[in-house]
């Protein structure tokens, strides 16, 4: 790994915690869902997961696959997968601490290669990550999401975030390069009490004083008096995948 790389594995391994413990809290069945549409590609395929992280979706995979590879740059986020694996009985897996840089050179590792939110994926790689394939590409991301009560609080003040635009870069790649490719829409709605002080700890260290008068405004009109609201969180998750042509 060069030092940039180096400052990325860094920034995973201390983040890795926080992580795990999100993914562990989140209600959204997006794994589930992958699973059930993708099974006949996944079943008694060698799969490899790229950017597998703490294994949310690998781990799954193994259930009914030949073989799962986790790669990842964080070499904490690889040892919980493992952890976790053993705990499971889970014996079809291998894992590869390297980074984008490293992976993406070699071919055809596997029969399927699985992507889910990488953050340093673009189009540009997609020719690579193909090569990585004997047979199929899938990759899955957020396209859109809404948090009823953040969006109002940080309205004017936090920019969306462009990773939500990746994946039609990615979808321009494959039409540009005339690759066909099939498509899956998720939709998730997750209802939750949030309370008042909490959202504002949550978000007070990252506001300038202007800001901070601007949202505790906002925040007396949404609670009304109360400490809890009752927000919605919704999620569109887009899966794609397509077959490699030789």
């Amino acid at each position: 790994m060069d030092e940039e790389e180096e400052e990325v594995a860094a920034f995973w391994d201390d983040f890795a915690d926080s992580y795990i413990a999100a993914q562990r809290e989140s209600q959204v069945p997006i794994v589930r869902d992958v699973i059930q549409t993708l099974q006949s590609q996944l079943t008694d395929q060698i799969i490899l997961d790229v950017a597998a992280g703490a294994g949310r979706f690998a781990l799954p995979f193994a259930s009914s696959a030949k073989k799962v590879i986790l790669s990842d740059i964080s070499k904490n986020m690889l040892a919980y997968a493992d952890q976790v694996a053993t705990k499971q009985q889970l014996t079809k897996l291998s894992f590869r601490h390297e980074a984008w840089s490293n992976l993406k050179q070699k071919r055809e590792l596997a029969d399927v290669v699985f992507v889910n939110m990488a953050p340093f994926l673009k189009a540009d790689d997609l020719a690579a990550l193909t090569k990585l394939a004997r047979k199929t590409v899938v990759i899955s991301r957020v396209i859109q999401q809404k948090d009823v009560l953040l969006d109002y609080l940080l309205e004017g003040i936090s920019d969306p975030s462009d990773e939500q635009r990746l994946m039609a870069t990615y979808e321009k790649w494959l039409n540009d390069n005339k690759i066909d490719y099939q498509q899956q829409i998720f939709h998730y709605a997750v209802h939750e009490q949030v309370g008042r002080q909490e959202i504002w700890n949550s978000l007070v260290d990252e506001l300038n004083f202007k800001q901070q008068q601007l949202v505790l405004r906002r925040l007396d009109q949404c609670f009304k008096g109360k400490t809890v609201f009752e927000n919605t969180r919704y999620y569109d998750f887009k899966l794609i995948w397509w077959r490699r042509i030789r």
